[in-house]
């Protein structure tokens, strides 16, 4: 839940203790399993996934479930 952050109606992951060939297959599989929109982008020399905002409203009705309430700032409420 931590390893994130809201960016305007965005989501970034910090996927940044993983190989760029393990946040490529992570970010085909969302797209794949949850058709979410993701990019995965370099931060510091190493990679995160961007969730777009058009995916927001689904990222969002997939994670809060599992989400302790006081993490939903993270999503901006």
């Amino acid at each position: 839940m931590d390893d994130g952050a809201k960016a305007g109606t965005s989501v970034y992951l910090h996927t940044k203790g993983f190989t760029l060939v393990d946040v490529y297959k992570l970010a085909g599989m969302l797209h794949y399993k949850f058709g979410l929109n993701v990019t995965v982008q370099i931060h510091d020399n190493r990679p995160v996934i961007y969730i777009t905002a058009k995916s927001f409203q689904l990222f969002k009705s997939l994670v809060m479930p599992h989400m302790h309430s006081s993490m939903y700032y993270k999503l901006g409420m």
